[in-house]
């Protein structure tokens, strides 16, 4: 299966690239990021055989829990282990306590995390870097603030100390400050008979469903479509929903035209950059470059549902919009239709 799409992707580059010595076209792979942390063991304790039984057990320590559920958001990872104690060059026994908590979006179509990493290491224990940022008050803590990004594509990472000495670090993706400050002054030490003392449950499956299956409907004149890949309707958790281009052959005289289309999980495509278009009345980023031969470049990205949509290729800002147009939630009927032409090359 993936020995037959290299050889499409060479095909189609081949194909649109046909006619021109000089020009070519550049297609990127899918478009992917990182993303939530999807644990084995979404709730536990860690504790590995050869540790030694001296050092106290993580389940002993009251962590810092959230009094109740984090709104628009829910707990996918609590888990307490020992970790090591000394830099991230050495090699040493497994000593420090530690306790992790990651929350993950309740809604697919809002991308939003908080990891939450607590230590309670000995004071002869290795000490990382100071870190930088603003100190900030929050409540009764001082706290250690970093903001990066946009408003609303902002990261955020926040570290401080408690009195007992447990070492605290927040990092928050695609949440303000004012949230961020909110959940640290939410956190309390909770008793460790019942930490977190909120309900685990996994993260949202990401699925080609009704809220996800995005793509061009139908092929303009001139145009041939390549499906390279495209995940059945029911299928989660993938890497992306649709791979697919349209091509306008080259000629002796002028080179092809190759746009890609990607339709991947919303949240996982990166950040939006660019000017600020709308189509079809829906906000879209859109970024021109020039290429090494001269030749302009065109990108768009949006979001529709819970699925974000980028198109780019060798083609001018219109061509690109116009040709977005055409994207609109497709039956299931037309989705097989895509994975079926997989099949057929």
């Amino acid at each position: 299966m993936r020995m037959r799409w290299l050889l499409t992707v060479a095909f189609v580059v081949a194909l649109a690239g046909c006619g021109s010595a000089s020009g070519s076209t550049a297609m990127s792979a899918p478009e992917t990021a990182a993303s939530t942390m999807v644990p084995l063991d979404p709730i536990g304790t860690i504790v590995p055989p050869t540790s030694d039984l001296s050092v106290r057990s993580p389940e002993q320590v009251r962590w810092l829990a959230p009094p109740d559920e984090v709104a628009g958001m829910r707990l996918v990872e609590a888990r307490r282990e020992l970790v090591a104690g000394c830099g991230p060059d050495s090699d040493c026994a497994l000593t420090v306590p530690s306790a992790t908590l990651a929350f993950d979006t309740d809604d697919l179509a809002t991308a939003r995390s908080i990891h939450v990493r607590q230590t309670l290491p000995d004071p002869g224990s290795y000490s990382p870097p100071a870190p930088t940022g603003e100190l900030r008050i929050v409540g009764q803590r001082e706290v250690v603030a970093d903001e990066q990004g946009a408003p609303d594509a902002s990261f955020v990472t926040a570290v401080w100390s408690e009195p007992g000495g447990i070492e605290v670090e927040v990092q928050a993706v695609h949440l303000p400050w004012a949230e961020v400050e909110a959940f640290i002054a939410s956190l309390q030490s909770t008793d460790a008979a019942v930490w977190p003392g909120i309900e685990v449950s996994g993260p949202h499956d990401r699925c080609v469903g009704e809220r996800t299956q995005y793509g061009p409907a139908g092929v303009p004149d001139g145009w041939t479509r390549f499906v390279l890949d495209a995940a059945p309707v029911g299928a989660c958790n993938v890497e992306s929903f649709l791979f697919m281009s349209l091509v306008i052959p080259g000629t002796v005289d002028e080179p092809g035209t190759l746009v890609t289309f990607v339709t991947s999980p919303a949240g996982t495509s990166g950040d939006a950059a660019g000017e600020a278009v709308e189509i079809n009345g829906v906000g879209a980023s859109l970024e021109q470059s020039v290429q090494a031969d001269g030749s302009g470049y065109t990108a768009l990205r949006m979001q529709l549902g819970d699925a974000s949509i980028s198109a780019h290729g060798n083609v001018e800002p219109a061509t690109l919009i116009e040709l977005m147009e055409t994207v609109r939630l497709l039956d299931e009927a037309e989705w097989s239709q895509l994975v079926s032409e997989i099949d057929a090359g």
